[in-house]
């Protein structure tokens, strides 16, 4: 057996399946959203409304990667803003 070929169908299907993800996220946040604020249709908000919907999750995940240093190393951030 060619486990080789077994890990590229595997990894391939790993990045269909949360390409395809991202897109169901992305057309379900432009029609719920665009219902309440792009009323009017138009296409382009329709994409910044695509852009923020992925990059705002994205960021705020990023930014909680990065706090999670001081966690790991054993030491505490004393409270206050980030």
């Amino acid at each position: 057996m060619c486990t080789k070929a077994w890990g590229y169908a595997f990894a391939w299907s790993q990045l269909d399946h949360r390409l395809a993800g991202r897109a169901t996220i992305a057309v379900c946040w432009v029609l719920y959203v665009g219902h309440f604020i792009n009323t009017g249709h138009n296409p382009v908000f329709s994409v910044l409304l695509v852009l923020i919907g992925l990059w705002i999750p994205a960021a705020i995940n990023l930014s909680g990667v990065k706090n999670m240093d001081p966690v790991v190393a054993g030491r505490r951030r004393p409270l206050g803003p980030l």
